[in-house]
């Protein structure tokens, strides 16, 4: 009696999370399950490009006082678990969702070459917790929100796509961005033992349409808008959102660069937490490879845009790069 014929797994197979961590190919029920969101964002991009502008370089993401990492860690893990939940039936796991490194980590990297020997496939890099690409200026960034917005890039491409979409790239950042301010906040409060619904002044504002909003207050009203809407970029695009933004489509809205944030305007909310942060030495910022090895012969991977900046890093800011 023959035994049984072993069925050996396609490529696609291989080059999969279930396989290896960290890639995902055209079977990654992750690939492409936001671009609904997108296109609706895209939709209003003459207001969300201005939006994306402005926020992404400017967001204040390290706000944990080293002393206070590993709960910002562990919180941030329970958050980035209950966030791929609903990938968990196809194995999707913390362990296998992105790939843990520290050479060239935070980076989502498009591998376009189709043949028999290589297929499609986007590797998902993250720097491990703890890890000094987190750290800036002596203050913290929970690790495993950097690598929900690493993921997050890979639920907004397309099956197949080779390079950054260029229709989507004015407006390409703003569902992630405005998650990770979110779930920052959210951090911070659990670890603080803050109520949910304070706001917390993070010392940090943006000025959009010509009205300014202190971060602390847009990460409140996007997280009570969304939990109204049930989806983030409906929420993004509602009325209440234009009219919390400044937008006024009858009126020729003034352009006011990111600069010009005058941290004495800023209104005074008598329910708003002030950060105090204790004396802390300057710790250098690690930087790591924005390339890295060619994981597939004679062909080097195309990096896909999805650092937290989309442009120049801004020295000074918790806004550069995830890298």
């Amino acid at each position: 009696m023959k035994g049984k014929k072993e069925v050996k797994p396609t490529l696609a197979e291989t080059l999969n999370f279930t396989s290896e961590p960290g890639r995902h190919s055209k079977l990654s029920p992750v690939v492409g399950s936001r671009i609904p969101e997108i296109e609706l964002i895209h939709l209003h991009r003459e207001i969300f490009a201005d939006y994306q502008k402005i926020i992404l370089p400017k967001q204040k993401l390290n706000v944990f006082p080293l002393s206070h990492r590993q709960e910002a860690d562990r919180i941030s893990k329970e958050i980035f678990a209950q966030y791929i939940e609903k990938y968990a039936i196809h194995g999707l796991t913390i362990e296998n969702a992105v790939r843990w490194s520290k050479v060239g980590a935070n980076k989502t990297r498009i591998h376009d070459l189709e043949n028999q020997y290589n297929t499609w496939n986007l590797e998902v890099l993250a720097s491990p917790p703890g890890d000094r690409a987190h750290i800036l200026d002596g203050m913290y960034r929970p690790a495993y929100l950097v690598a929900l917005w690493v993921l997050m890039s890979v639920e907004e491409t397309n099956n197949g796509q080779r390079e950054a979409d260029d229709r989507y790239s004015p407006v390409d950042k703003v569902l992630a961005v405005t998650r990770t301010l979110i779930l920052t906040d959210e951090v911070y409060k659990r670890t603080f033992a803050i109520p949910l619904d304070k706001e917390v002044d993070y010392d940090n504002n943006f000025i959009l349409f010509g009205k300014q909003i202190p971060q602390g207050r847009l990460a409140n009203f996007y997280r009570q808008l969304e939990s109204e809407y049930g989806s983030l970029a409906k929420a993004l695009v509602s009325e209440e959102s234009l009219a919390f933004l400044g937008y006024d489509p009858s009126m020729e809205m003034k352009k006011v660069s990111p600069k010009a944030t005058d941290k004495g305007q800023a209104n005074v909310d008598h329910n708003c937490v002030k950060i105090r942060y204790p004396e802390l030495p300057t710790t250098p910022r690690s930087h790591g490879t924005s390339g890295g090895p060619g994981f597939f012969a004679g062909r080097t991977a195309a990096p896909l845009i999805i650092e937290l900046t989309g442009s120049k890093p801004t020295l000074g800011s918790s806004t550069e790069e995830v890298d």
